[in-house]
C-alpha cells in the first residue's frame, strides 16, 4: 500500500530528474541558479572557458565577488525584478573575458521561492553579424546605383531609393511582382532566355538593357544580375543593380 506507493513516487521523481537533466545538458547556454541575495548554487558550462572562473571557484560566491561592480548590480536588480514579478526578466550586458569584451544575453527565470535560474548566451558574433547587416543596409538605401532583389523565381521582394527614381515606380507598386513591367518591347525573347539560363546556372549575367519608366520613356541602362546563394550553395535569391 504506502509503501509501494511512496516507492513509485520516489521512481517517478527520480526519472523526471532526470529526464530534467538531460534536456539542461543538451541546451548549449550557460545556466546559473542564483540565490534571492545573489549567490551562486550551481552552474552548468559547456567550456569553463565560458566563465570568469572555473564553477569550483563560483559556486557558493555571490555575484559582487567575481563579477564587475556594474554586471552584477545589473543581475541583482534583475533577480529582484524576477522574484518580485513572477515575470521572466531578458537583458543584456558585456563583460571582458579572455581579453575581448563580449556580449552576452540573460534571461532570468523564478525557479524557486528565493531563487532564479539565469540562462545566460554569447551574441558577440549576433550582434556583430548585425551591425554588419545594417551598414550594408544603410550602404544599399543610400547607393547612387538602382538594385533590386528577387526571391529565386524573379518575385520582386526589394528596391532601394534609386531604384525608384530611375524607373518611377514606388516600392509599394513593384513588390511581389516581377521586372516584366519594365521590359521595353527592344529585346528578343531569346534574350531573356539566355539571361535566365546564365543566373540559373549560377553565374552572373551583364548586359545593356533598354527598360521602360513608369511613364512610358525608355531609358539605357547597364544592368549586372547575379544569383545569392546560401551555405550549400543552393541559389535563394537574385540581385539587380546598375
Amino acid at each position: 500500500g504506502a509503501a509501494v506507493q511512496r516507492r513509485r513516487s520516489e521512481e517517478a521523481l527520480r526519472t523526471s530528474e532526470a529526464r530534467n537533466r538531460v534536456i539542461l545538458d543538451a541546451i548549449p547556454d550557460l545556466m546559473f541558479r542564483i540565490s534571492k541575495d545573489g549567490a551562486i548554487l550551481d552552474c552548468k558550462a559547456e567550456k569553463e572557458s565560458d566563465l570568469v572562473a572555473p564553477p569550483d571557484q563560483i559556486i557558493g560566491k555571490r555575484l559582487a565577488e567575481y563579477l564587475p561592480s556594474k554586471v552584477a548590480q545589473q543581475g541583482m536588480y534583475y533577480i529582484a525584478q524576477a522574484l518580485g514579478t513572477g515575470k521572466k526578466q531578458d537583458y543584456e550586458y558585456e563583460l571582458l573575458l579572455g581579453g575581448k569584451l563580449k556580449t552576452f544575453e540573460c534571461r532570468m527565470v523564478v525557479s524557486g521561492e528565493n531563487e532564479v535560474l539565469s540562462i545566460v548566451r554569447d551574441i558577440t558574433e549576433r550582434k556583430a553579424a548585425d551591425a554588419q547587416l545594417t551598414k550594408l543596409s544603410r550602404a544599399v538605401e543610400q547607393s547612387a546605383d538602382s538594385v533590386m532583389v528577387t526571391d529565386r523565381n524573379g518575385i520582386i521582394e526589394y528596391v532601394n531609393p534609386a531604384f525608384e527614381k530611375m524607373t518611377g515606380y514606388g516600392r509599394r507598386e513593384v513588390i511581389g511582382k516581377t521586372p516584366s513591367f519594365l521590359k521595353s518591347g527592344r529585346h528578343p525573347p531569346a534574350f531573356y532566355q539566355h539571361l535566365w539560363k546564365t543566373i540559373m546556372g549560377g553565374d552572373v549575367f551583364y548586359a545593356e538593357f533598354v527598360n521602360r519608366r513608369k511613364d512610358g520613356q525608355h531609358y539605357f541602362q547597364g544592368e549586372t544580375i547575379s544569383p545569392i546563394k546560401d551555405s550549400a550553395g543552393n541559389i535563394t535569391h537574385f540581385i539587380s543593380s546598375g
